[in-house]
């Protein structure tokens, strides 16, 4: 992680990020957020009760690859590890941002299909501590045009949505 970017102000960018998510599927869908969470669960869910995980890495415009975090290491407290993230999450979608100058790229895909994607495939693993706390978040490197291939796309522009057709999704 860069130092000069703290736990709390990535927090702080990812919330902002999910709400974004939020706006897309209020917009595009029409659906309503009927409830929201702080937990391993889930992040929200609509009235259609479908529940989304929502996930922003800053560095994959520049790395190509999605981190997607599988399990916690505590520093201070012996090493101790749990699973967490993509591991534990009992979301339906997984919607996964990144940003690319002046546009939001969201890509929406089953949490299932995410999981048996990392599951059949070797991608590499990297750590990323949380200066604030000593914890280490352990996760997969997955590229990005492997994610393409699992998700449908949206890019919000200013105040527009667009759709990216995709040859790999199937529904």
């Amino acid at each position: 992680m860069r130092s000069d970017i703290n736990f709390n102000e990535l927090l702080i960018i990812g919330q902002k990020k999910e709400e974004d998510a939020q706006n897309l599927l209020i917009n595009i869908f029409g659906v309503a957020i009927t409830e929201t969470r702080n937990d391993y669960k889930y992040d929200f869910k609509t009235d259609d009760n479908t529940t989304y995980e929502c996930k922003f890495d800053r560095l994959t415009p520049k790395t190509g690859k999605f981190f997607i975090e599988f399990k916690t290491i505590y520093e201070k407290k012996n090493n101790k590890q749990k699973f967490s993230g993509i591991s534990t999450t009992e979301a339906d979608k997984y919607i996964l941002i990144n940003t690319n100058d002046n546009s939001i790229i969201f890509y929406i895909m089953d949490t299932q299909k995410l999981k048996m994607l990392i599951d059949t495939n070797n991608f590499s693993v990297a750590c990323c501590r949380n200066d604030d706390t000593n914890i280490l978040s352990v996760g997969h490197l997955v590229p990005s045009d492997e994610i393409i291939k699992i998700s449908k796309i949206y890019i919000k522009t200013l105040d527009k949505y667009f759709c990216i057709e995709n040859e790999y999704f199937k529904n």
